[in-house]
């Protein structure tokens, strides 16, 4: 009996002992794998840290070469270039009984473009579009403007000579529908200023279409070179800032108002009519806004133009937009 309890121990310690060797093995494997795995994802920690090093530098660098392409934008060699020039005599022929002593027998019709041509891609494509923009004048029932589609690119010079032509056709069928002295549609540009980001253009627009007289006006594109686009008078100041400005813009008109009146006579246009014209450009000495003839007063007085010194809506102005107001005074 005693033999037998001694064979069964050591049977017990042997098969134990098997035991604990198969799970050490066992624990052994399971922590070798995750060393390997714990390496692995270390490895790969270092792999990805190592991309986004690279990354940021990339960002860092490209950066640098944009600014460095906003600081290198040209002095440009712009050439105003005649991009529409037609005319054609429409005859009319008078009824035989009738006695209108205004008949007339021949109208005018003129349509003629200037554009400026900057031989910068991204540029002349952003003036052809803001012309296609704003000549496609055609309005839905409500008398609501229809937008433009998308012009593909490179095919802007062809549409605003597709828009054009339209108008220059349709002007025809006026003038033989309602006899006039004339129908003239002219519009010419020119290059006004260039200062660090910025470029203007300006775009002088007669129009006559019957009446006592034509019409006459001027656009401006002021451009930021920096972001590429137009600058419009809301990326300019805000409402709030144009309600802060109110006193100044009115006491400035009220000045040109009598410099050009030659009297001290009320203005032509109240004060609770006054706005910030969308028209302005910008100059050496700040930004002035123009008006076209009628908005401040009589047409005999033409384009009204105000301008606010630097010294006056620099505060106003994004930083990009502000300009240099550092001048010496001589002190004798």
């Amino acid at each position: 009996m005693k033999k037998s309890f001694i064979a069964i121990a050591i049977s017990s310690a042997i098969f134990l002992s098997a035991c604990d060797d198969k799970e050490k093995n066992a624990l052994t494997a399971q922590v070798q794998q995750s060393t390997q795995e714990i390496s692995q994802l270390k490895s790969d920690l270092e792999k990805t840290k190592a991309e986004l090093d690279n990354a940021s530098k990339e960002l860092v660098d490209l950066k640098a070469e944009a600014e460095k392409a906003k600081s290198a934008f040209p002095a440009l060699r712009v050439e105003i270039e005649t991009l529409f020039d037609k005319q054609e005599v429409v005859k009319h022929k008078k009824d035989p009984n009738s006695d209108d002593e205004f008949f007339r027998e021949e109208t005018l019709v003129q349509v003629g473009i200037t554009l400026p041509k900057t031989n910068i891609e991204w540029l002349d494509t952003l003036i052809y579009n803001e012309f296609i923009q704003n000549w496609s004048g055609e309005f839905d029932a409500q008398g609501n403007k229809i937008p433009v589609p998308k012009v593909e690119k490179g095919k802007e010079r062809e549409t605003a000579l597709k828009v054009i032509q339209k108008q220059f056709d349709a002007m025809i069928a006026d003038a033989k529908e309602n006899p006039a002295i004339a129908y003239t549609e002219v519009m010419n540009s020119n290059y006004v200023y260039q200062r660090n980001n910025l470029v203007v253009f300006s775009q002088f627009y007669n129009s006559y279409t019957g009446g006592a007289h034509g019409m006459y006006s001027t656009t401006y594109l002021n451009i930021d070179t920096d972001k590429q686009a137009i600058i419009k008078l809301s990326d300019l100041l805000s409402e709030k800032e144009q309600a802060a400005l109110k006193e100044t813009l009115w006491n400035r008109y009220v000045d040109e108002w009598a410099l050009l009146s030659g009297d001290n006579s009320e203005p032509f246009s109240a004060k609770a009519e006054l706005t910030f014209s969308e028209e302005f450009y910008f100059s050496e000495s700040g930004i002035t806004f123009v008006y076209p003839p009628y908005a401040l007063g009589p047409f005999s007085m033409g384009e009204v133009e105000l301008t606010l010194y630097w010294g006056e809506i620099n505060e106003f102005l994004p930083k990009e937009y502000q300009g240099r107001d550092k001048y010496i005074e001589a002190g004798f």
